[in-house]
Protein backbone atom coordinates (compact mmCIF):
# COMPACT_ATOMS: atom_id res chain seq x y z
CA UNK A 1 0.00 0.00 0.00
CA UNK A 2 2.94 2.54 1.04
CA UNK A 3 4.68 1.63 -2.49
CA UNK A 4 1.21 2.17 -5.00
CA UNK A 5 1.16 5.40 -2.60
CA UNK A 6 4.19 6.77 -3.66
CA UNK A 7 3.99 5.57 -7.13
CA UNK A 8 6.89 3.35 -7.04
CA UNK A 9 4.86 0.38 -8.59
CA UNK A 10 3.43 0.53 -11.56
CA UNK A 11 -0.50 -0.19 -11.90
CA UNK A 12 0.22 -3.32 -14.08
CA UNK A 13 2.68 -4.89 -10.90
CA UNK A 14 0.18 -3.71 -8.62
CA UNK A 15 -2.44 -5.54 -10.48
CA UNK A 16 -0.46 -8.60 -10.53
CA UNK A 17 0.05 -8.26 -6.61
CA UNK A 18 -3.61 -8.45 -5.80
CA UNK A 19 -4.44 -11.17 -8.55
CA UNK A 20 -1.53 -13.88 -7.92
CA UNK A 21 -0.09 -12.66 -4.60
CA UNK A 22 -2.00 -15.09 -2.38
CA UNK A 23 -1.08 -17.88 -4.82
CA UNK A 24 0.15 -21.15 -3.23
CA UNK A 25 -1.28 -20.32 0.01
CA UNK A 26 -4.64 -21.99 2.16
CA UNK A 27 -6.84 -19.33 3.80
CA UNK A 28 -6.13 -21.86 6.65
CA UNK A 29 -3.27 -19.67 7.39
CA UNK A 30 -5.71 -16.76 8.27
CA UNK A 31 -7.66 -18.95 11.03
CA UNK A 32 -5.39 -17.70 14.19
CA UNK A 33 -6.15 -13.98 13.23
CA UNK A 34 -9.66 -14.52 12.44
CA UNK A 35 -10.51 -15.87 15.99
CA UNK A 36 -8.14 -12.69 17.74
CA UNK A 37 -10.23 -9.70 18.24
CA UNK A 38 -7.18 -7.17 18.65
CA UNK A 39 -6.07 -8.41 14.83
CA UNK A 40 -9.57 -7.61 13.20
CA UNK A 41 -8.27 -4.14 11.57
CA UNK A 42 -5.39 -5.53 10.40
CA UNK A 43 -6.48 -8.61 8.58
CA UNK A 44 -9.93 -6.77 7.32
CA UNK A 45 -6.53 -4.49 5.18
CA UNK A 46 -5.07 -7.59 4.39
CA UNK A 47 -7.91 -9.39 3.19
CA UNK A 48 -8.87 -5.91 1.07
CA UNK A 49 -5.65 -6.01 -0.71
CA UNK A 50 -5.73 -9.36 -2.46
CA UNK A 51 -8.55 -10.42 -4.95
CA UNK A 52 -9.04 -13.86 -4.05
CA UNK A 53 -8.94 -12.62 -0.33
CA UNK A 54 -12.30 -9.83 -1.29
CA UNK A 55 -15.97 -10.26 -0.45
CA UNK A 56 -16.74 -11.41 -3.74
CA UNK A 57 -14.43 -14.11 -3.75
CA UNK A 58 -14.70 -15.07 -0.24
CA UNK A 59 -18.73 -15.32 -1.27
CA UNK A 60 -17.91 -17.68 -3.99
CA UNK A 61 -16.15 -19.99 -2.18
CA UNK A 62 -18.63 -19.85 0.69
CA UNK A 63 -21.37 -21.24 -1.80
CA UNK A 64 -19.38 -24.35 -2.77
CA UNK A 65 -18.07 -25.37 0.52
CA UNK A 66 -18.89 -28.37 1.99
CA UNK A 67 -16.71 -28.63 5.21
CA UNK A 68 -18.25 -27.02 8.09
CA UNK A 69 -15.44 -25.78 9.89
CA UNK A 70 -14.13 -24.27 6.56
CA UNK A 71 -17.42 -22.37 6.32
CA UNK A 72 -17.02 -20.78 9.97
CA UNK A 73 -13.74 -19.79 8.49
CA UNK A 74 -15.06 -18.51 5.39
CA UNK A 75 -17.74 -16.22 7.36
CA UNK A 76 -15.02 -14.90 10.35
CA UNK A 77 -13.30 -13.59 7.11
CA UNK A 78 -16.27 -12.36 5.47
CA UNK A 79 -16.61 -10.57 8.62
CA UNK A 80 -13.44 -9.34 8.85
CA UNK A 81 -14.20 -7.03 5.58
CA UNK A 82 -17.19 -5.55 7.68
CA UNK A 83 -19.17 -3.07 5.60
CA UNK A 84 -18.11 -4.59 2.30
CA UNK A 85 -19.21 -7.94 2.81
CA UNK A 86 -21.95 -6.58 4.06
CA UNK A 87 -23.30 -5.08 1.06
CA UNK A 88 -22.19 -8.14 -1.04
CA UNK A 89 -24.56 -10.46 1.33
CA UNK A 90 -27.09 -8.12 1.17
CA UNK A 91 -27.11 -8.06 -3.01
CA UNK A 92 -26.84 -11.61 -3.03
CA UNK A 93 -29.69 -12.03 -0.93
CA UNK A 94 -31.77 -10.00 -2.84
CA UNK A 95 -31.98 -12.52 -5.85
CA UNK A 96 -34.66 -14.31 -7.03
CA UNK A 97 -35.88 -16.67 -4.50
CA UNK A 98 -36.63 -20.64 -6.42
CA UNK A 99 -40.16 -21.90 -5.48
CA UNK A 100 -38.32 -25.41 -4.43
CA UNK A 101 -35.12 -24.15 -2.10
CA UNK A 102 -32.43 -26.83 -2.60
CA UNK A 103 -30.47 -27.51 1.27
CA UNK A 104 -27.27 -26.23 -0.28
CA UNK A 105 -29.03 -22.81 -1.60
CA UNK A 106 -30.81 -22.57 2.03
CA UNK A 107 -27.70 -23.37 4.00
CA UNK A 108 -26.11 -20.58 1.80
CA UNK A 109 -28.96 -18.07 2.32
CA UNK A 110 -28.64 -18.92 6.17
CA UNK A 111 -24.82 -17.75 5.93
CA UNK A 112 -25.48 -14.64 4.17
CA UNK A 113 -28.16 -13.68 6.96
CA UNK A 114 -25.37 -14.53 9.27
CA UNK A 115 -23.20 -12.14 7.85
CA UNK A 116 -25.97 -9.28 8.10
CA UNK A 117 -26.72 -9.88 11.96
CA UNK A 118 -22.80 -10.02 13.06
CA UNK A 119 -22.20 -6.67 10.90
CA UNK A 120 -24.14 -3.58 11.98
CA UNK A 121 -25.96 -1.76 9.13
CA UNK A 122 -23.80 1.82 8.56
CA UNK A 123 -27.30 3.94 8.71
CA UNK A 124 -30.68 4.05 7.80
CA UNK A 125 -30.51 3.99 4.08
CA UNK A 126 -32.08 1.10 2.56
CA UNK A 127 -33.68 0.11 5.61
CA UNK A 128 -36.93 -0.69 4.01
CA UNK A 129 -35.66 -2.82 1.27
CA UNK A 130 -33.35 -4.68 3.76
CA UNK A 131 -36.35 -5.44 5.96
CA UNK A 132 -38.29 -6.12 2.90
CA UNK A 133 -35.59 -8.91 1.58
CA UNK A 134 -35.49 -10.35 4.77
CA UNK A 135 -39.27 -10.65 5.27
CA UNK A 136 -39.28 -13.02 2.20
CA UNK A 137 -36.47 -15.38 3.73
CA UNK A 138 -39.03 -15.48 6.81
CA UNK A 139 -41.91 -16.98 4.39
CA UNK A 140 -42.56 -20.56 6.32
CA UNK A 141 -42.56 -22.63 3.00
CA UNK A 142 -38.58 -22.12 3.18
CA UNK A 143 -36.52 -24.42 5.18
CA UNK A 144 -36.54 -23.86 9.10
CA UNK A 145 -33.00 -23.35 9.93
CA UNK A 146 -33.21 -20.09 6.94
CA UNK A 147 -36.84 -18.85 8.37
CA UNK A 148 -35.37 -18.92 12.42
CA UNK A 149 -32.05 -16.77 10.89
CA UNK A 150 -34.63 -14.46 8.91
CA UNK A 151 -36.70 -13.70 11.70
CA UNK A 152 -33.69 -13.20 13.66
CA UNK A 153 -32.33 -10.91 11.69
CA UNK A 154 -35.51 -8.77 11.61
CA UNK A 155 -35.74 -8.07 14.97
CA UNK A 156 -32.56 -7.03 14.93
CA UNK A 157 -33.05 -3.98 12.86
CA UNK A 158 -34.34 -0.71 14.03
CA UNK A 159 -37.13 1.63 13.47
CA UNK A 160 -41.10 0.58 12.95
CA UNK A 161 -40.80 -1.09 9.76
CA UNK A 162 -39.44 -4.02 11.16
CA UNK A 163 -41.85 -4.31 14.23
CA UNK A 164 -44.86 -4.38 11.64
CA UNK A 165 -43.15 -7.21 9.53
CA UNK A 166 -42.87 -9.21 12.58
CA UNK A 167 -46.57 -8.56 13.71
CA UNK A 168 -48.01 -9.87 10.28
CA UNK A 169 -45.48 -12.68 10.08
CA UNK A 170 -47.27 -13.52 13.22
CA UNK A 171 -50.97 -13.32 12.67
CA UNK A 172 -50.24 -15.33 9.25
CA UNK A 173 -48.60 -17.87 11.40
CA UNK A 174 -51.13 -18.10 13.63
CA UNK A 175 -53.88 -18.50 10.17
CA UNK A 176 -52.18 -20.93 9.65
CA UNK A 177 -52.64 -22.59 12.72
CA UNK A 178 -55.78 -22.23 13.11
CA UNK A 179 -56.61 -23.48 9.56
CA UNK A 180 -57.45 -20.17 8.67
CA UNK A 181 -54.66 -19.90 5.90
CA UNK A 182 -53.34 -22.31 3.92
CA UNK A 183 -50.84 -24.40 5.79
CA UNK A 184 -47.32 -23.48 4.14
CA UNK A 185 -45.08 -25.84 7.06
CA UNK A 186 -45.93 -28.74 9.66
CA UNK A 187 -47.86 -27.33 12.56
CA UNK A 188 -44.60 -27.91 14.80
CA UNK A 189 -42.81 -25.97 12.88
CA UNK A 190 -45.39 -22.92 12.53
CA UNK A 191 -45.26 -23.19 16.32
CA UNK A 192 -41.89 -22.62 16.72
CA UNK A 193 -41.68 -20.42 14.20
CA UNK A 194 -44.34 -18.16 16.45
CA UNK A 195 -42.17 -18.58 19.32
CA UNK A 196 -39.47 -17.06 17.73
CA UNK A 197 -41.63 -14.31 16.61
CA UNK A 198 -43.15 -13.79 20.00
CA UNK A 199 -39.39 -14.11 21.48
CA UNK A 200 -38.02 -11.54 18.98
CA UNK A 201 -40.75 -8.74 19.88
CA UNK A 202 -40.42 -8.74 23.29
CA UNK A 203 -36.89 -8.31 22.91
CA UNK A 204 -37.11 -5.45 21.04
CA UNK A 205 -40.16 -4.13 23.78
CA UNK A 206 -37.61 -4.47 26.30
CA UNK A 207 -34.48 -2.61 24.49
CA UNK A 208 -36.77 0.20 23.81
CA UNK A 209 -38.07 1.05 27.20
CA UNK A 210 -36.14 3.53 28.70
CA UNK A 211 -33.41 2.64 31.12
CA UNK A 212 -34.36 3.29 34.85
CA UNK A 213 -32.48 5.90 36.89
CA UNK A 214 -29.99 4.69 39.44
CA UNK A 215 -31.55 5.76 42.43
CA UNK A 216 -29.23 8.36 44.62
CA UNK A 217 -30.55 6.48 47.77
CA UNK A 218 -30.88 2.94 46.63
CA UNK A 219 -32.94 0.82 48.45
CA UNK A 220 -31.51 -2.72 50.56
CA UNK A 221 -33.20 -4.79 48.02
CA UNK A 222 -35.56 -4.55 45.01
CA UNK A 223 -37.59 -8.27 43.71
CA UNK A 224 -38.87 -8.24 40.44
CA UNK A 225 -41.05 -10.75 38.37
CA UNK A 226 -38.45 -12.09 35.71
CA UNK A 227 -39.45 -13.44 32.50
CA UNK A 228 -36.96 -15.22 30.13
CA UNK A 229 -36.85 -12.70 27.59
CA UNK A 230 -36.50 -9.48 30.01
CA UNK A 231 -33.19 -11.18 31.60
CA UNK A 232 -31.16 -9.55 28.68
CA UNK A 233 -32.49 -6.14 28.99
CA UNK A 234 -32.46 -6.21 32.97
CA UNK A 235 -28.92 -7.19 32.73
CA UNK A 236 -28.17 -4.55 29.97
CA UNK A 237 -30.50 -1.90 31.65
CA UNK A 238 -27.63 -2.80 34.60
CA UNK A 239 -24.74 -1.85 32.66
CA UNK A 240 -26.01 1.06 31.43
CA UNK A 241 -26.79 2.58 34.52
CA UNK A 242 -23.44 2.01 35.79
CA UNK A 243 -24.43 -0.04 38.81
CA UNK A 244 -22.75 -1.78 41.60
CA UNK A 245 -24.49 -3.93 43.53
CA UNK A 246 -25.25 -7.93 43.47
CA UNK A 247 -27.90 -9.96 41.72
CA UNK A 248 -29.29 -12.71 42.53
CA UNK A 249 -31.29 -15.02 39.73
CA UNK A 250 -33.79 -17.57 40.38
CA UNK A 251 -35.62 -19.78 38.20
CA UNK A 252 -39.47 -20.40 39.02
CA UNK A 253 -38.90 -22.80 41.58
CA UNK A 254 -36.80 -19.95 43.22
CA UNK A 255 -34.15 -22.38 43.08
CA UNK A 256 -30.77 -19.87 42.50
CA UNK A 257 -29.99 -20.41 38.84
CA UNK A 258 -27.05 -17.71 39.01
CA UNK A 259 -25.61 -15.00 41.47
CA UNK A 260 -23.96 -11.78 39.54
CA UNK A 261 -22.24 -9.08 41.17
CA UNK A 262 -21.87 -5.82 39.56
CA UNK A 263 -19.25 -3.16 39.31
CA UNK A 264 -19.96 0.33 38.16
CA UNK A 265 -21.84 -1.50 35.39
CA UNK A 266 -19.45 -3.61 34.74
CA UNK A 267 -19.25 -7.72 35.74
CA UNK A 268 -16.99 -8.02 38.88
CA UNK A 269 -18.33 -11.64 39.26
CA UNK A 270 -20.93 -14.34 38.59
CA UNK A 271 -21.77 -17.92 39.32
CA UNK A 272 -24.43 -20.16 37.62
CA UNK A 273 -23.48 -24.18 38.65
CA UNK A 274 -20.85 -25.45 38.27
CA UNK A 275 -19.70 -22.01 35.94
CA UNK A 276 -18.03 -18.62 37.03
CA UNK A 277 -17.65 -15.47 34.81
CA UNK A 278 -18.57 -14.56 31.64
CA UNK A 279 -19.16 -18.64 30.62
CA UNK A 280 -21.87 -18.24 33.61
CA UNK A 281 -23.58 -15.08 32.43
CA UNK A 282 -23.49 -17.18 28.85
CA UNK A 283 -25.15 -20.18 30.75
CA UNK A 284 -27.90 -17.69 32.54
CA UNK A 285 -28.90 -15.83 29.54
CA UNK A 286 -28.49 -19.14 26.59
CA UNK A 287 -31.10 -21.37 29.47
CA UNK A 288 -32.95 -19.19 31.77
CA UNK A 289 -37.01 -19.22 31.30
CA UNK A 290 -38.07 -17.07 33.44
CA UNK A 291 -38.40 -16.46 37.73
CA UNK A 292 -37.56 -14.06 39.79
CA UNK A 293 -34.28 -11.31 39.73
CA UNK A 294 -33.48 -10.16 43.47
CA UNK A 295 -31.04 -7.12 43.20
CA UNK A 296 -29.13 -5.61 46.09
CA UNK A 297 -27.23 -2.22 45.37
CA UNK A 298 -24.53 -1.40 47.51
CA UNK A 299 -24.95 2.33 48.12
CA UNK A 300 -20.83 2.83 48.85
CA UNK A 301 -19.30 0.87 46.37
CA UNK A 302 -15.89 1.15 45.13
CA UNK A 303 -15.40 3.16 42.03
CA UNK A 304 -14.15 1.28 39.53
CA UNK A 305 -12.74 2.54 36.23
CA UNK A 306 -13.68 1.24 32.60
CA UNK A 307 -10.30 -0.60 32.40
CA UNK A 308 -10.46 -2.17 34.94
CA UNK A 309 -8.91 -5.67 34.37
CA UNK A 310 -10.93 -7.79 36.90
CA UNK A 311 -14.38 -6.71 35.78
CA UNK A 312 -16.42 -7.32 31.90
CA UNK A 313 -18.45 -5.14 30.14
CA UNK A 314 -21.74 -6.16 30.10
CA UNK A 315 -23.04 -4.90 26.63
CA UNK A 316 -20.90 -7.46 24.73
CA UNK A 317 -21.19 -10.40 26.96
CA UNK A 318 -25.03 -9.66 26.78
CA UNK A 319 -25.08 -9.38 22.94
CA UNK A 320 -23.09 -12.63 23.15
CA UNK A 321 -25.31 -14.53 25.50
CA UNK A 322 -28.18 -13.87 23.04
CA UNK A 323 -26.51 -15.55 20.03
CA UNK A 324 -25.41 -18.30 21.77
CA UNK A 325 -29.21 -18.34 22.94
CA UNK A 326 -29.99 -18.66 19.57
CA UNK A 327 -27.22 -21.29 18.38
CA UNK A 328 -28.74 -23.11 21.42
CA UNK A 329 -32.08 -23.61 19.78
CA UNK A 330 -31.35 -24.74 16.73
CA UNK A 331 -29.16 -27.15 17.77
CA UNK A 332 -31.49 -28.61 19.86
CA UNK A 333 -33.99 -29.17 16.73
CA UNK A 334 -31.28 -31.95 15.93
CA UNK A 335 -29.48 -32.47 18.80
CA UNK A 336 -32.50 -32.97 21.68
CA UNK A 337 -32.16 -32.50 24.91
CA UNK A 338 -32.55 -36.21 26.22
CA UNK A 339 -30.68 -38.51 23.11
CA UNK A 340 -28.75 -40.97 23.49
CA UNK A 341 -26.12 -41.77 21.27
CA UNK A 342 -23.21 -44.03 20.54
CA UNK A 343 -19.93 -43.54 18.52
CA UNK A 344 -19.23 -44.41 15.26
CA UNK A 345 -16.59 -44.81 13.04
CA UNK A 346 -15.22 -41.51 11.84
CA UNK A 347 -13.46 -40.92 14.30
CA UNK A 348 -14.48 -37.63 16.20
CA UNK A 349 -12.59 -34.19 15.36
CA UNK A 350 -12.96 -30.82 17.42
CA UNK A 351 -14.80 -28.16 16.58
CA UNK A 352 -12.51 -25.53 15.34
CA UNK A 353 -14.12 -23.04 17.62
CA UNK A 354 -13.32 -24.85 20.81
CA UNK A 355 -10.20 -23.98 21.96
CA UNK A 356 -10.49 -26.13 25.60
CA UNK A 357 -9.25 -29.18 24.16
CA UNK A 358 -10.13 -31.27 28.04
CA UNK A 359 -14.29 -29.66 27.63
CA UNK A 360 -13.96 -31.24 23.90
CA UNK A 361 -12.59 -34.77 25.34
CA UNK A 362 -15.04 -34.44 28.66
CA UNK A 363 -17.93 -34.11 25.83
CA UNK A 364 -16.90 -36.92 23.96
CA UNK A 365 -16.73 -39.38 26.76
CA UNK A 366 -19.83 -38.20 28.06
CA UNK A 367 -21.67 -38.84 24.61
CA UNK A 368 -20.21 -42.01 23.55
CA UNK A 369 -21.17 -43.46 26.79
CA UNK A 370 -24.46 -42.63 25.86
CA UNK A 371 -24.93 -39.52 28.71
CA UNK A 372 -27.70 -36.85 27.05
CA UNK A 373 -26.72 -33.35 26.04
CA UNK A 374 -29.21 -32.41 28.99
CA UNK A 375 -26.92 -34.41 31.42
CA UNK A 376 -23.34 -33.56 29.31
CA UNK A 377 -24.37 -29.91 30.12
CA UNK A 378 -24.56 -30.36 34.16
CA UNK A 379 -21.71 -32.16 34.28
CA UNK A 380 -18.77 -30.75 32.27
CA UNK A 381 -17.98 -27.08 33.26
CA UNK A 382 -18.44 -25.56 29.93
CA UNK A 383 -22.04 -23.23 29.10
CA UNK A 384 -24.41 -25.88 27.34
CA UNK A 385 -23.92 -23.61 24.00
CA UNK A 386 -20.40 -24.89 23.92
CA UNK A 387 -21.52 -28.70 24.47
CA UNK A 388 -24.04 -28.85 22.26
CA UNK A 389 -22.46 -27.57 19.25
CA UNK A 390 -19.70 -30.36 19.53
CA UNK A 391 -22.48 -33.05 19.94
CA UNK A 392 -23.94 -31.30 16.59
CA UNK A 393 -20.82 -30.91 14.85
CA UNK A 394 -20.46 -35.05 15.65
CA UNK A 395 -23.53 -36.35 14.63
CA UNK A 396 -23.38 -34.25 11.75
CA UNK A 397 -19.97 -36.29 10.92
CA UNK A 398 -21.01 -39.20 11.75
CA UNK A 399 -18.60 -39.78 14.69
CA UNK A 400 -22.31 -40.03 16.77
CA UNK A 401 -25.32 -41.93 16.07
CA UNK A 402 -28.62 -41.21 17.94
CA UNK A 403 -29.54 -44.39 19.54
CA UNK A 404 -33.13 -43.54 22.08
CA UNK A 405 -33.65 -40.94 24.83
CA UNK A 406 -32.85 -41.15 28.29
CA UNK A 407 -36.01 -39.86 29.02
CA UNK A 408 -37.71 -42.67 27.38
CA UNK A 409 -35.62 -45.28 28.38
Amino acid sequence: DRLIGEGAATSAAVEVARATGFNGFDIEILRPFAAAPHARASLGRFLGFFRPLQPIALLQALAGESKRERRHLLLALLEAHGEPARREALDLLGSDLEPSMTDAEAQLRRNLIYILRRLRRPGEDGLDEEVAILARHAAPQHPAALVKEAIGAIGQLPGRRPQQVLARLKEQLEGMLSGSEPAMAPAPELRSYVDRVVTTLSRRETASRPARRTPTRPVLSETSKLAADGLPGFVHELGETKASGSLLVEDGDRAVAAALTMREGRLAAARAGNLAGAEALYRLLETYEGGTAVWSPQSEARRATAAEADTLALGPLVLEGLRRRDELGLARAIVPDDATFAPRPPAPQPHPEEKDGLVTREVWVAASEGRSPRSCEKAVAADPYRIRRLYLRWVEDGSLEEVGSAAGG
